[in-house]
């Protein structure tokens, strides 16, 4: 695995090559944002946890939009669950987590919500079923996102074939 510095160099090369007239999106899988380890150094590979912090440092200038996937990290409560998506929504955001333990990491402003897109899975057949949300889950946390007052773009859904075989729950309940 690559430096966190050598993935944020490379996309702030990709966003001068592509000028910004194009969106820059990361989809990051198994690099999760988490407040339950140490922050490392820009020059450290090899750790999945906090791996994308120093991305966001060095490079969330060139950055449009983060889709982290709620389906292939590990947090601290159960998969599918409206708690799993706060946790992964508050570590990103870098807000206090739902854990009483947690605390933001110190010098990290975490990511924009306007720039913030969760991922789910569109069906039970789409990854690991554990992790998907039904609809009424998507949309707790949709109010819970409300009634906190704060932002979020919207969900990235993996994936339509699975939604259309799934009868667009999951597309129907991210659009309400």
């Amino acid at each position: 695995m690559v430096t966190p510095r050598t993935v944020a160099n490379m996309l702030i090369e990709l966003r001068g090559a592509i000028g910004t007239d194009k969106l820059l999106i990361v989809s990051p899988e198994c690099v999760a944002v988490y407040q339950g380890v140490a922050d490392y150094s820009a020059d450290t590979a090899g750790q999945a946890y906090n791996y994308f912090v120093n991305i966001i440092r060095l490079a969330d200038h060139v950055i449009d939009l983060y889709q982290p996937q709620a389906y292939n990290n590990w947090y601290d409560v159960p998969g599918g669950s409206l708690e799993y998506l706060k946790d992964v929504y508050l570590n990103w955001r870098n807000f206090k987590g739902i854990m009483d333990w947690m605390q933001p990491i110190p010098n990290f402003s975490g990511v924009a919500g306007d720039k913030l897109m969760m991922g789910v899975l569109a069906s039970t057949s789409a990854g690991g079923a554990s992790y998907y949300y039904r609809p009424d889950i998507i949309e707790s946390f949709k109010k819970w996102i409300e009634e906190n007052k704060y932002t979020l773009r919207g969900f990235m859904m993996w994936d339509s074939h699975w939604d259309t075989l799934n009868g667009n729950l999951v597309s129907n309940a991210c659009l309400k």
